[in-house]
């Protein structure tokens, strides 16, 4: 079965802004190839940071699910891309312990989007993913209205993308309480062969999911 992971990061959060003038949180998470690419961007090295950032929790999402012992360091995580140079969409893969993810990576003004699976680039094109801003009313109790949220839209986008009624489909967490483990869709109460992975950050909440319909 192949795994899907996904992730993204709000821009204009206070944690975000400036963090590649810090050098040690880049030495931390960077492996050296990938720092010299972000203190040589001149457009926007924070932008570049955080690309490489979601690229490596997608990656450490997807092989998760495998490999519940991975190590989630990020200087592990070794991300080659296309062409870093901050197109709005870039592909690469990331080089785990565990295997290689293949990746693709959205770049916008406000925030960066990334997906990726451990199948290959063939796969990656049958993934289903979306990332929207939430309401500014749901901003109130953050973390939970996150959850719905993210819930209630990767819903709606795959009942639209398949046909399908979201009547019959739920969103849950696999495990229990005190390990919840990763999400998983259920279609008329049965849990289904698509692997999903859920994100959010500040503003914004994100999914992927593979088609297992389009294999």
């Amino acid at each position: 079965m192949l795994h899907v992971g996904n992730d993204i990061v709000d821009l204009c959060t206070k944690g975000t802004i400036g963090r590649s003038k810090d050098l040690r949180f880049v030495d931390r998470i960077l492996t050296d190839i990938e720092k010299k690419h972000v203190l040589g961007c001149q457009k926007s090295p924070d932008t570049l940071l955080w690309a490489f950032w979601a690229a490596k929790e997608t990656a450490y999402k997807a092989m998760n699910k495998s490999f519940p012992d991975i190590s989630s360091a990020p200087r592990r995580y070794a991300v080659t891309l296309d062409n870093p140079s901050l197109k709005s969409r870039m592909f690469g893969c990331v080089k785990t312990p565990a295997g290689v993810v293949a990746i693709s990576i959205f770049i916008q003004k406000t925030h960066v989007h990334c997906i990726g699976t451990t199948g290959n680039f063939t796969a990656l094109s049958r993934v289903i993913f979306g990332a929207e801003k939430m309401d500014t009313k749901a901003q109130t109790q953050l973390c939970e209205q996150q959850s719905m949220q993210v819930r209630r839209f990767a819903k709606q986008k795959i009942a639209h993308c398949l046909n399908l009624d979201t009547c019959n489909m739920d969103i849950l967490r696999s495990g229990h309480k005190k390990d919840p483990g990763p999400p998983v869709i259920r279609f008329n109460n049965q849990e289904s062969f698509m692997d999903i992975s859920l994100s959010h950050h500040g503003r914004y909440v994100a999914f992927a999911v593979q088609d297992v319909k389009k294999e």
